[in-house]
């Protein structure tokens, strides 16, 4: 299985997350897992960086996603997470972290 956190949220920074493609009950482990963020209050004059990992559950270490099982690179604001990735049984925690940069304020 694998959960989703939006965690780490820069203050006022506002993210929503959904999956595009693979998005049943199960994750079936050999299909493309698709991901997508939108910032809700976010602007072009101050954009947000982003920071996807994810974790083994079972053995709460990182689990290698980025970038050789994925297609988009780890700072862009959606994941395609390659098929074949994840092992059938094992559960895996997505996290992807957003903030701004220093404004200096």
């Amino acid at each position: 299985s694998v959960s989703l956190c939006n965690c780490d949220l820069w203050p006022w920074i506002s993210v929503q997350y959904r999956c595009l493609s693979n998005c049943g009950t199960y994750l079936n482990p050999s299909s493309r897992l698709v991901l997508a963020t939108e910032c809700l209050n976010c602007n072009e004059i101050q954009p947000i960086t982003y920071n996807w990992s994810a974790v083994d559950v079972g053995s709460s270490l990182p689990f290698s996603v980025w970038p050789e099982r994925n297609l988009t690179s780890q700072d862009f604001p959606d994941a395609v997470i390659l098929g074949g990735t994840f092992n059938s049984g094992s559960s895996y925690k997505i996290k992807i972290v957003a903030s701004r940069p220093s404004s200096g304020i």
